[in-house]
């Protein structure tokens, strides 16, 4: 949880990639993030292929950053 409170506060762009947890659910969707879900397999050697789904979110500084370098605002 304080991990979280930190990034909430960081002034920067910040992405934090993880899997689905109702925690950064609650905290980070009620701090204006942006969600993005992404379909992964996992791989490795020894373990059995997979279906997962990674989940990216953006501080509203970094998705704001992503639109003034496209041109958008």
């Amino acid at each position: 949880k304080s991990f979280l409170e930190w990034a909430i506060r960081e002034q920067g762009a910040v992405v934090l990639s993880t899997y689905d947890n109702p925690l950064y659910n609650a905290m980070l969707g009620e701090a204006g993030w942006t969600r993005s879900d992404i379909d992964t397999v996992t791989s490795g050697a020894n373990i059995t292929r997979a279906k997962r789904v990674e989940v990216v979110w953006r501080s509203p500084k970094c998705h704001d950053t992503q639109l003034e370098m496209l041109g958008v605002i």
